[in-house]
This record gives structure tokens, C-alpha cells and sequence, in this order.
């Protein structure tokens, strides 16, 4: 899903709480007609809902899109892939998720050697190739906020495998345990977790104390990486 820049400064704002359209405007600096327009093709893509006195954001949308989260922290999350791609050894069999922490690893795969990746990330997949690293996607139903596929076929699928490494990364984490808001991510990672004989999960430090419904892993069970 393709958002332009001030759009995606309205979904921002929006994550605060509704607001009215001339609030939004004013914080802009555009005219309100401008900010109608944005908003009409916010509603098309079921982003936001408009009532009487503003607008405000769906439920589903309150998680942000990969394409939006991906420059959050994005110092941070490169600092977490360079002590992540420490483990990396040549010709290892190798898992990464779809998350936005988590892709900062691929540009740092360049220069081994014989390496086969396995993920249920489009992003993912396609830098890989890009980079002519030996790639694997997973099949299962699309995710297309997440630029992902999910579901019990994902989750079969990375079954079949015993990767020698697993990289994760998620919503929240605590000294007990690794939490997420998407129960079809969440699965999709119990299952890598499962099939990894070492699973690494990347965690910024903003993350710590934050708690959701879906469980992923006990804390004890894997290896976080944090700064």
C-alpha cells in the first residue's frame, strides 16, 4: 500500500488520537481542501474513518505499516543488524522475518558465501535477489500492510526445515517474555523459533516493558539482541 509523504505524516498524527480536519491542516500548513483530498484516499484503502468533527484511525491500522516503521529508529535498528549479522557464518541455512528491524540485516549479508535464506517477507526476498543470495519465500496468504504472507501454510512450510540460524524481532519484550500484536506473525515466528537450532530476536530498547496479547517466546527460550 502506497502512501504519499503527507499522508503518511497524517497517519502519524492520527496514532495520538482523532483530530479534525482544519487541525490537521493547520499542523500542515496546507489548506483543508488539500487535506480532504488526502483523507478521501485514506477512507478508500480503509486506513482511517471520517465522522462528524474528524476523522481517526481503524483499528487494524492502529499497528502501522511496514513502509511507514521502517525509518522509525532506523539508526537503532541498523546498530541491532550489525551485532545480529555477527553470527553469520558462510554457508549457513538462515531465517529472517518480516519485520522492519529484522530487513536491516540483508544489505549486511553481501560477501558470504553459500548462504540460503528462508522468509515470509516480499521485501526481504526481493533484496536478497537483487543482491544474488539464494532465497526462499514462503507461501501462505498475503499481508499486504506487512509485505508478508502468513497463515498454517507459512508456518508448515518453514516446518520442513532446520535452519542453523533464525533471526526475529517483535512487538514488546520483558525479562519473562516476547509479545506481539499480529497472532499470524506471532505464529509464523513460534514456528521458526521451533525449527532453529539458535534463534536471535532483535529488540529495540524502546520496546522493553511494551506488552501485547500474543506470546512468542518465553525470554529465557532465545537470544536478544538489544543495544
Amino acid at each position: 500500500m502506497h502512501y504519499t509523504e503527507r499522508q503518511k505524516q497524517i497517519i502519524k498524527m492520527l496514532k495520538d488520537g482523532s483530530l479534525s480536519v482544519s487541525t490537521i491542516a493547520d499542523r500542515l500548513y496546507v489548506s483543508q481542501m488539500t487535506i480532504r483530498r488526502d483523507i478521501e484516499a485514506l477512507k478508500k484503502n480503509g486506513t482511517i474513518t471520517q465522522y462528524r468533527g474528524g476523522v481517526a484511525l481503524n483499528s487494524e491500522t492502529l499497528v502501522m505499516p511496514i513502509d511507514l516503521r521502517e525509518n522509525s529508529e532506523k539508526n537503532d535498528k541498523v546498530l541491532l543488524a550489525k551485532k545480529a549479522v555477527e553470527f553469520v557464518k558462510n554457508g549457513m541455512l538462515i531465517f529472517i522475518d518480516s519485520s522492519s528491524t529484522c530487513f536491516n540485516i540483508v544489505p549486511l549479508l553481501q560477501g558470504f558465501k553459500e548462504l540460503q535464506i528462508i522468509t515470509n517477507s516480499t521485501k526481504v526476498l526481493l533484496e536478497l535477489g537483487d543482491m544474488g543470495i539464494r532465497s526462499k519465500m514462503c507461501c501462505g496468504y498475503h499481508l499486504p500492510k506487512e509485505r508478508c504472507v502468513a497463515g498454517s501454510e507459512a508456518e508448515a512450510y518453514i516446518k520442513n526445515f532446520r535452519f542453523e540460524l533464525a533471526f526475529i524481532s517483535s512487538g514488546g519484550y520483558n525479562d519473562k517474555q516476547i509479545t506481539d500484536w499480529s497472532e499470524a506473525q506471532t505464529n509464523v515466528r513460534r514456528a521458526a523459533i521451533e525449527s532453529a537450532e539458535q534463534t536471535k530476536v532483535l529488540m529495540l530498547p524502546s520496546k522493553y516493558e511494551k506488552d501485547y496479547q500474543y506470546v512468542v517466546a518465553k525470554t529465557k527460550d532465545v537470544d536478544i539482541i538489544t543495544l
